[in-house]
């Protein structure tokens, strides 16, 4: 019989879990409001919320909501856990949201129908959808004895456009939402150029308001131009993102390119 691990902490528990993903499995942590989005290569999500024991919190957090309802969504819904009770896993089910739990790897107990990689100490369970599933309408209707429950939005959660470097399961995280890519791309295009001015605001669909204040940006000596205030974020979204910023530093051509900014006046600015 399998037993849960137990972990100190739901982001213990959570980065153990990530280790069991397969390789065509990709988790965008504390994203959408969810701690975890699990996304298939193909597309296909899986929105979890995590908690050390399973109870009604971490359900109705995962639930679907009326304000959600037949509109924008995971495929499925899940709850990673360390204690399961089986009063809990009932309402679990009749909710439509999947319950994952982890193991730590023991030639004692059975991994059948798990997920896990090799080199791995843990595995997961129960084991993820495969790609040829997903391509079947209704093959996870919520009715059906499966461990998987399709709840078919209209619309998938929208995903930063990279993936989050930060931990899940953690209290008050550090999010990677949309805005915060486009405003280390204003921090990126500022470094590199020097000044900022609203068409690239306006280029890189982000709202300038909050920036020319005097504080974030102060005006530089020509008009219309910005540059860094006293309290300019470039630096603490550095820090909050160790693994990203680099990666939107070295795509800089490429995103600057396709937003149409101005680059002449210092060449390509590399």
């Amino acid at each position: 019989m399998r037993s849960p691990a137990k972990f100190k902490t739901e982001s213990e528990l959570c980065a153990a879990f990530q280790e069991t993903l397969p390789k065509d499995w990709t988790a965008y942590n504390e994203t959408a409001g969810f701690d975890m989005i699990l996304v298939h290569d193909t597309g296909f999500q899986i929105g979890v919320e995590a908690k050390q024991t399973l109870n009604a919190k971490v359900l109705t957090q995962a639930a679907e909501t009326s304000a959600r309802y037949a509109t924008t969504g995971p495929d499925c819904r899940a709850v990673l856990v360390g204690r399961v009770s089986p009063e809990f896993k009932k309402l679990a089910d009749l909710l439509g949201i999947t319950v994952l739990t982890v193991t730590r790897k023991d030639g004692q107990v059975s991994s059948y129908g798990t997920n896990s990689r090799t080199g791995c100490k843990w595995f997961s369970a129960p084991k993820l959808p495969r790609a040829s599933q997903m391509k079947t309408t209704g093959c996870y209707d919520r009715w059906q004895d499966d461990h998987w429950h399709d709840h078919f939005p209209e619309a998938r959660l929208e995903l930063p456009e990279y993936v989050p470097d930060v931990p899940a399961g953690v209290k008050s995280p550090v999010v990677l939402s949309g805005w915060k890519v486009q405003a280390i791309k204003i921090c990126v295009l500022l470094e590199r150029r020097g000044y900022v001015d609203r068409s690239d605001f306006r280029k890189l669909k982000i709202d300038p308001g909050r920036w020319m204040n005097g504080v974030w940006l102060e005006m530089g000596a020509s008009r219309g131009q910005w540059i860094k205030g006293a309290s300019y974020p470039g630096n603490r979204f550095r820090d909050e993102h160790p693994g990203v910023f680099p990666k939107i530093e070295a795509d800089f051509l490429k995103w600057a390119q396709e937003a149409g900014l101005e680059l002449a006046e210092q060449g390509d600015l590399i």
